[in-house]
């Protein structure tokens, strides 16, 4: 009775995390809006454009996370894993103009050090998406809420802008170069001074590198405002997108997923697939117990013989 309550588990938890709602945007195929843009280079002069429609059929009621998803990157490489200068993020001034050795051969550049340094940093995902819901043939921009999708303790403790006079970071940062596939400073990733530099979140995300090589990292926030409206309402939408991350020269596919908080966590669908794999090992195991139980189970074994 466990095995088969094990089994009819498994299979509950995997339907229920296998749902969510993934637009794949690589390119690869010609009828893609975004074929033109599939061998967009780290030196491209100008960013290439594109915008996929799509359809919700059912309502997303509570808050939406938007992930960005990428496949066949390697983040767990033992020697890409080791390639930053931890006390450079930390906002070590000394580590700053002289970072590890380990970011090699993304440690300097022209003779100045790379900030940040390391191939983490210079691989770091640069794609724009923008969310739009279609009304009356016209387009409602979605804010996408960019601050609060990084882990607290890496925000607040694991990484820090340099210190110095004032607030300045293109004085702080002075002295140092762009990692090589950047096409602006760190310290112009963004407007607003709490979300720039080393403490800029999507950096502090993409920073955080990924154990299996198909993967989803945290992009935007979007917050439910009225209680008694869905987040996304079922209807069309257009996901516009600034094609700037090349994955095609290593067969990678480029993937923005829409996904929901319930109380056992996000929609993961590696969880479904485990977790009905697992049921239905279960349940074929329970068969064939059941059969040799049947078979076999009333066999007298008792050594005694017979008068």
């Amino acid at each position: 009775f466990f095995l088969v309550f094990f089994c009819l588990f498994c299979f509950v938890l995997g339907v229920f995390f296998v749902f969510l709602f993934q637009i794949d945007y690589t390119g690869t195929e010609p009828s893609s809006p975004c074929n033109k843009c599939l061998n967009v280079s780290w030196d491209s002069s100008a960013p290439c454009t594109c915008t996929i429609n799509f359809t919700l059929e059912h309502s997303f009621e509570s808050n939406v996370f938007m992930y960005y998803g990428l496949s066949n990157f390697y983040q767990n490489h033992r020697r890409y894993v080791k390639s930053r200068d931890d006390s450079q993020l930390n906002g070590d001034n000394s580590s700053l103009l002289n970072p590890s050795k380990e970011c090699e051969p993304y440690r300097t550049n022209e003779d100045k050090p790379i900030a940040p340094c390391g191939a983490i940093a210079n691989s770091m995902f640069n794609d724009t998406l923008e969310l739009y819901r279609i009304e009356n043939e016209t387009r409602v921009d979605i804010p996408l809420i960019k601050k609060g999708i990084a882990w607290w303790t890496d925000k607040n403790v694991k990484f820090r802008n340099p210190t110095g006079d004032g607030n300045n970071l293109t004085a702080l940062f002075q002295g140092t170069t762009k990692p090589v596939n950047w096409p602006k400073p760190v310290y112009m990733l963004d407007t607003e001074p709490d979300n720039n530099g080393f403490i800029n979140e999507d950096f502090i995300v993409w920073m955080r590198t990924a154990a299996l090589p198909t993967f989803r990292k945290l992009y935007r926030l979007i917050e439910r405002k009225d209680s008694l409206e869905p987040t996304l309402q079922a209807g069309n939408y257009s996901l516009v997108i600034t094609y700037n991350y090349p994955v095609h020269s290593f067969d990678g596919r480029k993937r923005m997923i829409l996904s929901t908080i319930s109380w056992m966590g996000g929609k993961n669908p590696f969880l479904g697939i485990a977790y009905i794999t697992v049921g239905s090992i279960c349940f074929f195991l329970g068969v064939v117990l059941l059969i040799i139980h049947h078979k076999y189970g009333n066999r007298n074994t008792s050594a005694d013989i017979p008068n």
